[in-house]
């Protein structure tokens, strides 16, 4: 951390921006010491969040972005290999094919996202916003819950 006191006052424990880590940052303890410790010949990333709803069969993991943010290169890296993983998990009929990875571009209220789901197709830009399917209030609610989405008004992405 770069701005301010870099350690709480009252426990000691290392700050990090919550909503626009800095390169140098990582959100969890393990991350930080992999990034501060290790050497660099691999590609490392944490999961924002994972969902998985047994009535719907749904499994969705989620990378989240601020609206500004870009995916780090780690990123799209490994994120395809869990969205083979999921795809994997399709083909054996154990989740639903409403599952998926998918990067979520949003703030800090989560009222709206633009959310793309992650392929391995080389053309198929993910990792941009800008071709994202953008949710309102309630649909973003139904995602994040591992609720169905073609029951809704948006379906976000396709088999991928």
């Amino acid at each position: 951390m770069r701005c301010g006191e870099p350690h709480c006052p009252e426990c000691g424990g290392r700050l990090v921006h919550q909503d626009s880590k800095r390169s140098h940052e990582s959100s969890s303890a393990l991350g930080q010491h992999v990034h501060d410790t290790l050497p660099t010949t691999f590609y490392w990333m944490d999961v924002d969040g994972a969902v998985y709803k047994r009535a719907t069969r749904i499994l969705r993991i989620i990378e989240h972005k601020n609206r500004d943010q870009s995916v780090r290169r780690s990123q799209r890296q490994v994120l395809p290999l869990l969205a083979i993983a999921v795809q994997g998990l399709v083909d054996a009929n154990v989740v639903s094919p409403e599952s998926g990875v998918y990067v979520m571009w949003s703030e800090g209220d989560f009222a709206t996202g633009a959310v793309n789901r992650v392929t391995t197709d080389p053309t198929a830009n993910w990792s941009i916003p800008t071709n994202a399917v953008e949710l309102g209030a309630d649909t973003i609610r139904l995602f994040l819950s591992g609720e169905s989405l073609l029951t809704a008004k948006a379906q976000v992405g396709g088999p991928g």
